[in-house]
Protein backbone atom coordinates (compact mmCIF):
# COMPACT_ATOMS: atom_id res chain seq x y z
CA UNK A 1 0.00 0.00 0.00
CA UNK A 2 1.07 3.70 -0.72
CA UNK A 3 -0.37 7.32 0.10
CA UNK A 4 -1.93 8.88 -2.73
CA UNK A 5 -0.43 12.31 -3.45
CA UNK A 6 -3.11 13.78 -3.37
CA UNK A 7 -5.33 13.05 -0.84
CA UNK A 8 -2.66 11.05 1.50
CA UNK A 9 -5.10 8.35 1.61
CA UNK A 10 -4.02 4.85 1.11
CA UNK A 11 -4.16 3.21 -2.34
CA UNK A 12 -2.72 0.09 -3.63
CA UNK A 13 0.91 -0.14 -4.97
CA UNK A 14 -0.45 -0.43 -8.86
CA UNK A 15 -3.40 2.13 -8.56
CA UNK A 16 -3.26 4.17 -11.43
CA UNK A 17 -6.56 6.58 -10.19
CA UNK A 18 -7.26 7.13 -6.50
CA UNK A 19 -10.55 5.54 -5.67
CA UNK A 20 -10.64 8.82 -2.66
CA UNK A 21 -10.38 11.70 -4.89
CA UNK A 22 -10.34 10.42 -8.54
CA UNK A 23 -7.27 12.13 -9.17
CA UNK A 24 -4.95 10.16 -12.32
CA UNK A 25 -1.35 9.07 -9.97
CA UNK A 26 0.25 8.94 -13.38
CA UNK A 27 0.36 13.16 -13.47
CA UNK A 28 2.06 13.27 -10.74
CA UNK A 29 4.54 11.11 -11.48
CA UNK A 30 5.04 13.35 -14.64
CA UNK A 31 5.15 16.09 -12.05
CA UNK A 32 7.86 14.96 -10.57
CA UNK A 33 9.62 14.04 -13.33
CA UNK A 34 9.57 17.21 -14.86
CA UNK A 35 10.50 18.81 -11.39
CA UNK A 36 13.45 16.83 -10.92
CA UNK A 37 14.81 16.69 -15.17
CA UNK A 38 15.95 20.38 -14.46
CA UNK A 39 16.74 23.11 -17.07
CA UNK A 40 17.66 22.24 -20.49
CA UNK A 41 21.93 22.13 -20.74
CA UNK A 42 21.88 25.63 -22.68
CA UNK A 43 19.75 27.52 -19.70
CA UNK A 44 22.85 26.32 -17.10
CA UNK A 45 24.96 29.04 -15.61
CA UNK A 46 28.19 28.13 -17.24
CA UNK A 47 26.49 27.73 -20.71
CA UNK A 48 24.85 31.59 -20.07
CA UNK A 49 28.74 33.06 -19.56
CA UNK A 50 29.51 31.24 -22.93
CA UNK A 51 26.64 32.51 -24.82
CA UNK A 52 27.32 36.50 -23.12
CA UNK A 53 31.10 36.02 -23.83
CA UNK A 54 30.83 34.75 -27.64
CA UNK A 55 27.69 36.00 -28.47
CA UNK A 56 27.10 39.49 -26.74
CA UNK A 57 24.20 40.88 -26.87
CA UNK A 58 22.23 37.97 -29.01
CA UNK A 59 22.72 36.05 -25.71
CA UNK A 60 19.64 37.91 -24.32
CA UNK A 61 16.88 35.38 -25.68
CA UNK A 62 18.87 32.43 -23.83
CA UNK A 63 18.99 34.63 -20.11
CA UNK A 64 15.32 36.43 -20.97
CA UNK A 65 13.84 33.24 -21.40
CA UNK A 66 15.72 30.95 -18.87
CA UNK A 67 12.95 29.12 -16.36
CA UNK A 68 15.73 29.45 -13.62
CA UNK A 69 16.03 33.14 -13.52
CA UNK A 70 14.42 35.36 -11.21
CA UNK A 71 13.56 38.96 -13.04
CA UNK A 72 16.24 40.24 -10.55
CA UNK A 73 18.38 38.11 -12.20
CA UNK A 74 17.31 38.74 -15.89
CA UNK A 75 18.23 41.98 -15.04
CA UNK A 76 21.47 41.32 -13.80
CA UNK A 77 22.32 39.21 -16.68
CA UNK A 78 21.31 41.67 -19.02
CA UNK A 79 23.37 44.96 -17.41
CA UNK A 80 26.56 42.87 -17.37
CA UNK A 81 25.85 41.66 -21.08
CA UNK A 82 25.29 45.55 -22.22
CA UNK A 83 28.29 46.39 -20.15
CA UNK A 84 30.47 43.91 -21.40
CA UNK A 85 29.55 44.60 -25.02
CA UNK A 86 30.08 48.18 -24.59
CA UNK A 87 33.60 47.28 -22.98
CA UNK A 88 34.48 45.04 -26.16
CA UNK A 89 33.20 47.74 -28.70
CA UNK A 90 35.49 50.28 -27.16
CA UNK A 91 38.41 48.31 -27.32
CA UNK A 92 38.06 47.13 -30.74
CA UNK A 93 37.57 50.86 -31.82
CA UNK A 94 40.80 51.38 -30.17
CA UNK A 95 42.35 48.59 -31.47
CA UNK A 96 41.08 50.08 -34.72
CA UNK A 97 42.45 53.66 -33.98
CA UNK A 98 45.92 52.14 -32.65
CA UNK A 99 46.34 50.53 -35.93
CA UNK A 100 45.60 53.24 -38.38
CA UNK A 101 47.89 55.47 -36.29
CA UNK A 102 50.72 52.85 -36.44
CA UNK A 103 50.18 52.81 -40.36
CA UNK A 104 50.03 56.73 -40.92
CA UNK A 105 53.56 56.84 -39.23
CA UNK A 106 55.17 54.36 -41.30
CA UNK A 107 53.97 55.94 -44.13
CA UNK A 108 55.05 59.72 -42.76
CA UNK A 109 58.47 58.00 -41.54
CA UNK A 110 58.97 55.94 -44.32
CA UNK A 111 59.77 52.68 -42.78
Amino acid sequence: MKKCPFCAEEIQETAVKCKHCGEFLIDAELKKLKSTSGVEWYYKTPMVILWVLLLGPFALSFILKNPQYSNAQKTTWTIVTFVYTALITLILIGVIIFYFWIIGRIATHGL
